[in-house]
């Protein structure tokens, strides 16, 4: 499945609910960075849940561009996932560029 650019539309949304919607690639979780007042994301049930580091890499993503978010997939976002997406930003062009491998094919 892929996401609707037309997300990015939507600049005000707190909270979005995408559990279940078979999303099998990363790539488009980046489509959801610039939704800089999302606070709370649910991806939980999607193909993408079975890629290794997937909570990491989902926030690595989301904090892009912003810092937002605080709750991934109903659980809060802890102080040290939120210390290692900043070990990982300045990693950012080997974790990113890899990304595109990071793809459940079903």
């Amino acid at each position: 499945m892929t996401l609707d650019p037309e997300i990015k539309r939507f600049t005000n949304l707190k909270c979005l609910q995408l559990h279940g919607n078979y999303i099998n690639d990363l790539e488009e979780i980046k489509k959801l960075a610039d939704l800089e007042f999302l606070f709370e994301l649910t991806l939980n049930g999607n193909p993408i849940e079975e890629i290794p580091g997937y909570r990491l890499f989902v926030l690595a993503l989301m904090y892009q561009k912003n810092e937002n978010l605080r709750k991934l997939d109903t659980v809060i976002v802890t102080d040290q996932e939120f210390d290692s997406v900043l070990v990982w930003k300045g990693f950012k062009r080997w974790t990113f560029d890899h990304i595109k491998t990071l793809k459940i094919n079903n």
